[in-house]
């Protein structure tokens, strides 16, 4: 019986990863674009990053029309794995 959920959850997130790249690609508009902007904004504000909702939406719009985001996306995604530093293999985990 765990096949078939294995099998849903991999098409959801097939799925996802191919609505991300259309928005960041410029390939879908509307609502959705809509809704990842808007949130995009609020995450800016929420981060210090510009001084109002407004600003992080025109921020994130301008990112993602000019491709700096999709750029961004495509570095992070080939970025070479770093190992974990020393003193992470060395913390002690509480329980």
């Amino acid at each position: 019986m765990s096949a078939p959920l294995a099998t849903a959850n991999q098409s959801t997130i097939q799925q996802e990863a191919h609505l991300i790249l259309g928005i960041l690609t410029n390939h879908i508009q509307g609502g959705q674009r809509d809704w990842t902007v808007f949130n995009a904004g609020m995450l800016l504000y929420a981060g210090g990053k510009v001084s109002a909702i407004g600003d992080g939406v025109t921020l994130a719009q301008q990112l993602i029309s000019s491709g700096a985001a999709a750029s961004t996306l495509q570095t992070l995604t080939h970025a070479p794995k770093s190992p974990p530093s020393e003193s992470f293999d060395q913390a002690e985990v509480h329980a």
